[in-house]
């Protein structure tokens, strides 16, 4: 890379590239909730769109309804947006991502002219400042939510480089994309294994004849933290989880003037409508001492028969969720999980820790190796948002002998 300034680059208003036919630019399908089946293409809205697109209980457009969305379809290099209510949530669609049907909340951008637009670099541009701006601008001229229309879009300008150097942008910034990918997936699939092995514990636990008891003998419900009033602390908003993320996107700092309180090794679980269905809450192995949270957290501790970790494991199996939005109190549309919940949840566990600790050391091991390849996407994700704002302007260049194929090597 060099630092001299873009020289070369051309400033286009989309609306013309529209008019030439360089780039298609769309909204979403109008679905009415009867198109809803049970086969069909996931139909993507505002919640599923973060970084990429998630589609864990999306509703599923049916397939005749998928032909008449036409263009709304996902394809591969497609870059999309939230545009109403959370302007500017970005995904960019991969050839092994889920196809799906975009909802009226999310907006599509499509290069048409692949040697003009490289539709990768389109998609680091949008979270460069020259594009955020521009979205800033637009997103409030109504009374309402924010919403960036259409026609709106078509008046932002778009300032791109040559191909080639866009192309080489794309590769940096795509290297360490992959790299976050991957680690991802690795994150994954350890809580993958160490759930499989849980589980057969469990099973072992009822094949042996082990009695089910109550999970409030197990678990320890909003076990006591102390933390003194006015303590700087790191806090966790509900907004910070992800659905069904085992550690949060960020963590910020407060003094502590109430909320749930919480330390490493408790599991949190989401307590109220609309975000216990969608799994919030998380695993505490990502801060080195006591913190606090959102007031709608409920904080589970190991008793002495289970570990930290397989009570986070119990907390996400079905079973256990299903009974506790059963006995959700409160009126209709705010309703919670009092903590008796658990009293009445039963739960069978081998009678002591140490007939499966073998099992317990690597399920312990598993989530230890999770964090670590958690810490290290947070690395790389780090390196590109610092890279994105001065690449996409020009402000830092990619030397012209920067090779693609190596991109891994280049920006580990």
């Amino acid at each position: 890379m060099t630092s001299d300034n873009a020289t070369s680059w051309t400033t286009y208003v989309v609306a013309d590239l529209i008019a030439d036919g360089s780039l298609i630019i769309g909204d979403g399908y109008r679905a009415k909730n009867s198109e809803m089946a049970a086969e069909g293409l996931p139909f993507a809205r505002a919640g599923n769109i973060r970084g990429g697109i998630n589609v864990d209980g999306a509703d599923l457009l049916s397939t005749s309804s998928v032909e008449r969305a036409g263009g709304k379809v996902s394809q591969p290099g497609d870059v999309i947006f939230t545009s109403k209510g959370t302007v500017g949530r970005f995904a960019f669609v991969r050839d092994d991502d889920p196809q799906v049907v975009y909802s009226p909340q999310v907006c599509f951008w499509r290069s048409a002219a692949p040697d003009l637009i490289d539709s990768e670099f389109l998609y680091y541009w949008m979270h460069g400042p020259d594009c955020l701006r521009q979205f800033n601008a637009l997103k409030g001229q109504t009374d309402m939510a924010d919403y960036i229309s259409l026609r709106d879009q078509a008046t932002i300008t778009v300032r791109l480089p040559p191909l080639v150097e866009q192309r080489r942008i794309a590769g940096v910034l795509g290297a360490l994309d992959s790299k976050v990918r991957a680690e991802a997936r690795l994150s994954d699939r350890l809580l993958e294994t160490a759930a499989h092995m849980f589980a057969g514990v469990v099973e072992e636990a009822r094949a042996s004849g082990a009695t089910a008891v109550p999970a409030s003998h197990l678990i320890d419900i909003n076990p006591k933290v102390v933390i003194k009033k006015g303590q700087p602390t790191p806090f966790l908003e509900m907004a910070a989880t992800d659905p069904w993320a085992v550690r949060p996107r960020s963590i910020g700092s407060r003094p502590f003037s109430g909320g749930s309180k919480f330390e490493p090794g408790d599991t949190l679980l989401a307590k109220i409508t609309g975000c216990i269905e969608h799994g919030k809450g998380g695993f505490v192995d990502y801060l080195p001492g006591p913190a606090a949270g959102s007031t709608e957290f409920l904080v589970l501790r190991a008793g002495d028969r289970l570990t930290p970790e397989s009570v986070f494991l119990i907390s996400r199996w079905p079973s256990v969720r299903e009974h506790l939005i059963r006995h959700m109190v409160g009126s209709s549309g705010r309703q919670r999980v009092p903590p008796d919940a658990f009293e009445t949840l039963e739960l069978t566990v081998p009678e002591t820790l140490s007939v499966w600790s073998g099992e317990a050391a690597f399920i312990e091991a598993a989530f230890a190796r999770s964090k670590a390849a958690w810490d290290l996407a947070r690395h790389h994700s780090a390196i590109r948002d610092e890279l994105v704002p001065k690449l996409v302007t020009g402000g830092l260049r990619v030397s012209e002998d920067y090779d693609p194929d190596a991109a891994s090597a280049f920006v580990g």
